[in-house]
């Protein structure tokens, strides 16, 4: 019995170093670990620092290419009178010119924008044009000069 507990006490002392010796691994494996992730964070933020450098140079470059300076002063889109559905063709063609203007100066390209857009600036017997139906650019034109002269004036009067 003494001879198993001599046994069994110099196993444990074995155990006890082993696991003395894990637990030293463990720590310099979590040492490691965490200068992984510092070295990580340091690489990650010198590539913001190089990406931000970068975009920065680019939009340098883009400005002095198009000779607009950072500081790029808005520039105040004149809106298009209001149409009111008249049957003048010249009041109907200025209207449709300015609109078309207003669209590229507000670089406003989608089609069903630019017929809600056009459609604010309907007056009168104008805005009975949709019907409550979904509008195209080519029936907000469409009433435009159909039986009108080019001075206005129906082609039977």
């Amino acid at each position: 019995m003494e001879k198993r507990v001599a046994w069994l006490e110099m196993a444990m002392g074995d155990e006890k170093d082993r696991f003395g010796e894990n637990g030293l691994r463990i720590e310099g494996l979590e040492a490691r670990l965490e200068e992984l992730r510092k070295g990580m964070l340091l690489t990650l933020n010198e590539a913001m620092d190089t990406n931000q450098t970068e975009r920065v140079a680019f939009e340098d470059k883009s400005c002095e290419q198009w000779g607009l300076g950072h500081d790029v002063p808005k520039v105040r889109v004149l809106e298009p009178k209001t149409f009111n559905g008249s049957r003048d063709a010249r009041e109907l063609d200025n209207f449709l010119w300015q609109i078309k203007r207003y669209f590229k100066a507000m670089s406003l390209v989608d089609k069903r924008a630019t017929v809600h857009t056009a459609m604010m600036y309907l007056t009168d017997v104008a805005t009975l044009w949709g019907g409550g139906a979904m509008l195209t650019w080519n029936a907000i034109a469409a009433p435009s000069t159909r039986g009108m002269t080019s001075k206005g004036k129906s082609k039977g009067s």
